[in-house]
C-alpha cells in the first residue's frame, strides 16, 4: 500500500485521509481532477495526493476491471499518478503538451525545493522524502527534476506510453472517457485524471516581468526591490535580497532550531485563531495578525541563519516593499516559517 507519511499518523487515520482525497478529486466514477489551487502546496504534498488518490482507485476501480487509464499532465503530479497506477498493473497512457519534462523548472537553480517545509510548524522539517518510488531531497528546483526524471526514464518510460499533445476536451461517458486531442485525435480509456498544474502566473497589462521559476526572476542583486503579492512566492522573494538563492535553506535550519521552542507552540495558536477568523468566500483572515509584527525570534534560532544572509553593508543600502491586498502582509495562506522569517527581518533595527 501508499502510505501518506504523516508523522505519528495512525493507519485508520491514513485511510480516512486517502478516501477524502479520493471524494475531492471525484467528478465522476470515470474522471478525477487534481486541484493545483489549494493554499500551500507543493511537490511533495502533490505526491501523496496522486498516491493516495491510486490506492483508493486500485481498491475500487481498479478491482472492478478499469484497467485502461489516461493521465492529462506530466508535472509531478501527473508522473506521480502514472508511475502509481502503472505499479498496481494498470495500463496507463500520459498526455502532455510541453515536450520536455518538467521544463518550467529545468533551468530554476535559483529555487530551492523542500519537502514539507511550508506545513512547520505541524510537521517537523524532513531534508527528504519518503515515497515507495520518486522521491528526493531538499535541493534546486533544477536537480531535484533532473533527478526525478532519471529515475522516470529507469523506471517508468517502458511501461508508460507518453502522448505529447493538448487536450482539447475531455467526456466522460457511461462505459469509457474520451479526450480528445490537439493533433492525435481521440483516445478512450476507462478512467482519466486530470493533474494539469497551475499554469503561468498571472500578469499585469504593461507590464512584464520574469516568471517565478525563470534564472531572471529573483531580485538578488537589486538596491530598491518591490515584491506585489504576499502569499508563499512573495514572501521567498522578499527575502531573496538577504537570503540570496538559499531562502529555504534559511528556512528549515530556523524551523530546526525551534523544534523545542515555545514559539513553536505560540505559532500553533496564533494560526488557528486566524483559521477560525476566515472571510467567508476568500483565502483570507479578519486577523490582522499583530502576533507576527511583535515576535522576536531566540538568539540562539538567528545564529543558525546568520550565516546565510548578506553582510550588514548590503543589506543596509537595501530598500524592499511587498504590496499586498489581504488583511495583513503575514497572509494566512503563506506558510508561517516564511511569515517568521520576513518578521524577523521587519522588527529587527536593520
Amino acid at each position: 500500500p501508499f502510505y501518506i507519511s504523516v508523522p505519528k499518523m495512525g493507519e485508520q487515520d491514513r485511510l480516512e485521509r486517502a478516501e477524502a482525497v479520493y471524494r475531492a478529486c471525484r467528478v465522476t466514477d470515470r474522471l478525477f481532477a487534481m486541484n493545483p489551487y489549494l493554499p500551500q502546496q507543493n511537490f511533495y504534498s502533490q505526491q501523496l495526493r496522486a498516491l493516495a488518490l491510486v490506492e483508493v482507485l486500485s481498491e475500487l476501480q481498479l478491482q472492478e476491471g478499469w484497467r485502461s487509464v489516461v493521465v492529462v499532465g506530466a508535472g509531478i503530479a501527473g508522473r506521480t499518478l502514472a508511475a502509481a497506477f502503472s505499479a498496481v498493473g494498470a495500463n496507463v497512457r500520459l498526455v502532455e503538451a510541453r515536450e520536455r519534462p518538467f521544463e518550467r523548472y529545468r533551468n530554476a537553480q535559483h529555487r530551492e525545493l523542500h519537502p514539507n517545509i511550508i506545513f512547520w510548524p505541524y510537521q517537523d522539517p524532513v531534508p527528504a522524502t519518503a515515497l515507495p518510488f520518486l522521491n528526493w531531497a531538499q535541493s534546486s528546483a533544477s536537480d531535484v527534476t533532473e533527478n526525478l526524471d532519471q529515475e522516470w526514464q529507469v523506471s517508468f518510460g517502458p511501461k508508460v506510453e507518453i502522448v505529447i499533445d493538448e487536450a482539447l476536451a475531455i467526456r466522460a461517458c457511461d462505459d469509457d472517457v474520451r479526450i480528445d486531442l490537439k493533433t492525435s485525435g481521440t483516445i478512450c480509456a476507462d478512467m482519466c485524471v486530470l493533474a494539469m498544474g497551475f499554469g503561468d502566473e498571472k500578469s499585469i497589462e504593461g507590464i512584464k516581468s520574469a516568471g517565478y521559476w525563470s534564472p531572471d526572476g529573483l531580485p538578488i542583486n537589486d538596491n530598491n526591490v518591490m515584491v506585489s503579492g504576499s502569499g508563499d512566492g512573495g514572501l521567498i522573494d522578499i527575502l531573496a535580497p538577504i537570503f540570496g538563492v538559499h531562502v529555504t535553506r534559511a528556512a528549515h535550519r530556523l524551523a530546526v532550531a525551534l523544534a523545542d521552542s515555545p514559539l513553536r507552540q505560540d505559532i500553533l495558536e496564533t494560526e488557528k485563531k486566524r483559521a477560525e477568523r476566515l472571510i467567508p468566500g476568500t483565502r483570507d483572515s479578519e486577523d490582522d495578525c499583530v502576533f507576527y509584527t511583535k515576535v522576536a525570534v531566540p538568539p540562539g534560532a538567528v545564529r543558525e541563519i546568520e550565516g546565510l544572509r548578506a553582510a550588514d553593508d548590503v543589506l543596509a543600502a537595501r530598500k524592499v516593499t511587498l504590496l499586498h491586498s489581504s488583511t495583513s502582509p503575514y497572509s494566512f495562506t503563506a506558510a508561517p516559517i516564511n511569515k517568521l522569517l520576513m518578521a524577523h527581518f521587519s522588527n529587527a533595527p536593520r
